[in-house]
């Protein structure tokens, strides 16, 4: 699929603002985020990139750290150019400092000391926490801000009770709670104008918390663009050495427990001969450390198996994971337990291929509503090895193809951007 993101020409709102305030023009935004891998770095990237594209009046402070201008610089380099964008690095010692606390209150204070700090020092008139899961106690205990501020809210989980196959015990249920009860407090803060939620589900929920702040879901950011190259599936196979006549299935990403791996070898361990035949197991991505053991341990036990298994365990780029992505037949998400959602499927839903994904939370929530492949328990190797069989069956049709392309275009980084800039702009 292919779609061009538009974006609009901001600069005529560039006007005299009410009640004796300055400009849009001497407005100073702060984005806040101590982290610099995972979603991190491509969530700062359409915020930049948004903030230039639409000529936004005012300038744009992006607080990170170190190792974040070390490992990101084509995200930085955005801003070389434009004094509308500038990155600032915390210190060296105040990052390891903040990563360096053995509880979540302290990490949360120290962070938002830091904050504190370069939102005064940068006479920020707005601050977007980009992470506000970690501010939540400071937030409810009333710690005072040097500006309004808003934030980015990623793990909600007091409303999956609301979804289907979801079977909380007590611990759930407290874990809720808690959860409910310290974001209620955080909301009260008197400077908090809008919380965004990367849960589209938990935002009724959320606001009758509050119905002072604003909140709005937002969309987990995908950039869908022109690329006129055009893969040589077959020979692509070829490479990789995969056998004639096998079904592809891929898992992808910083593979770690969490990712269900070791759920799917085994899975692929119990499949009858005949079916595993016909299977071709792509890991491609980092191995961590704390699991490869593990993995190498299961790797082992299918030597003999009639399955072919390819891994690539190391970094992969951005073109790498377009092809992996063409030549796969269906995509594998058996998170477990995992919280909010994730980006195998929405990169999955770019190119129209199904996935086998866990049927726990966001996730089983957004597979079931867009119709983007098998929705299972994850956490049985029986129920995945079952859909591993139901995809090898011939003329069995997975999922909804428009589905999927609308579940992307409803995530569109121009989307993310603009709800964000557009609301805090006001």
């Amino acid at each position: 699929m292919n779609a061009q993101a538009t974006v609009p020409d901001m600069t005529a709102i560039a006007t005299q603002s009410t009640n004796g305030q300055a400009t849009q023009s001497d407005r100073i935004v702060l984005l806040f985020d101590l982290s610099s891998t995972g979603h991190h770095p491509v969530f700062i990237r359409y915020l930049v990139r948004y903030w230039l594209e639409t000529n936004q009046p005012g300038t744009l402070q992006v607080v990170v750290t170190s190792a974040f201008i070390e490992q990101c610089p084509d995200i930085v380099a955005l801003a070389n150019s434009d004094q509308r964008v500038q990155f600032t690095a915390v210190t060296i010692a105040e990052s390891e400092h903040v990563w360096s606390q053995k509880s979540l209150i302290s990490l949360a204070w120290s962070m938002w000391r830091v904050f504190d700090r370069y939102a005064r020092e940068l006479k920020a008139t707005q601050a977007l926490l980009m992470y506000v899961d970690i501010f939540q106690i400071p937030l409810a205990l009333g710690a005072k801000s040097p500006c309004p501020l808003s934030g980015i809210y990623f793990r909600p989980t007091f409303h999956y009770e609301d979804f289907a196959d979801y079977h909380p015990n007590w611990r759930d249920r407290f874990r809720a709670w808690r959860q409910k009860f310290l974001l209620a407090q955080a909301l009260r803060h008197s400077q908090f104008q809008t919380l965004f939620s990367m849960d589209q589900f938990a935002v009724p929920a959320i606001q009758k918390l509050q119905p002072r702040v604003k909140v709005l879901p937002l969309a987990d950011p995908i950039a869908i663009e022109n690329d006129e190259t055009v893969l040589d599936i077959e020979l692509f196979r070829q490479q990789l050495g995969i056998e004639p006549g096998r079904k592809v299935f891929l898992l992808f990403g910083k593979i770690s427990a969490r990712k269900g791996v070791l759920q799917v070898l085994d899975a692929i361990q119990s499949l009858p001969d005949e079916a595993a035949k016909q299977v071709c197991l792509l890991l491609i991505g980092q191995i961590s450390a704390g699991e490869r053991s593990r993995v190498d341990a299961r790797l082992a036990a299918l030597t003999n198996s009639p399955s072919q298994i390819i891994v690539r365990d190391s970094y992969y780029d951005e073109p790498s994971l377009k092809a992996y992505l063409e030549i796969a037949d269906v995509i594998l998400a058996p998170y477990q337990h995992h919280v909010g959602t994730c980006a195998t499927m929405l990169r999955a839903a770019t190119v129209q291929k199904p996935v086998i994904v866990s049927n726990y939370g966001l996730m089983g929530e957004l597979a079931r509503h867009y119709h983007l492949g098998f929705v299972i328990d994850s956490t049985d190797v029986s129920e995945i090895a079952r859909s591993l069989m139901n995809c090898l069956e011939e003329g069995v049709e997975i999922g909804d193809r428009d589905q999927m392309k609308q579940f992307a275009i409803a995530n569109l980084w121009t989307d993310y951007a603009r709800t964000i800039v557009e609301t805090i702009a006001l």
